[in-house]
């Protein structure tokens, strides 16, 4: 969503496993065609907090990517997940 407030897209997620909900928010990118969100959320390794960041990138108007990287304390910022979503015509 896009919060008119402070002029900041929103993200809103469930994680059915792990039964919690996450948020972020940030920008979008208009030459890069991206929306790069970042919050912060509790690290279950750690029981202290790491921050993360989504990045939506709009690949045409049939095709998008989804990448979450996480910013553990200790570690370099790494990619936990990537998925690809392709329409079916």
């Amino acid at each position: 969503g896009f919060d008119r407030r402070d002029g900041k897209y929103l993200m809103f997620g469930i994680d059915n496993m792990g039964t919690y909900m996450v948020h972020a928010k940030g920008d979008h990118d208009p030459e890069k065609n991206t929306y790069s969100l970042y919050g912060t959320e509790k690290d279950p390794t750690s029981d202290g907090m790491m921050d993360f960041k989504f990045v939506l990138t709009v690949v045409n108007k049939d095709k998008y990517t989804y990448d979450l990287y996480f910013d553990v304390p200790g570690m370099d910022l790494f990619k936990m997940s990537e998925m690809t979503f392709t329409r079916i015509k």
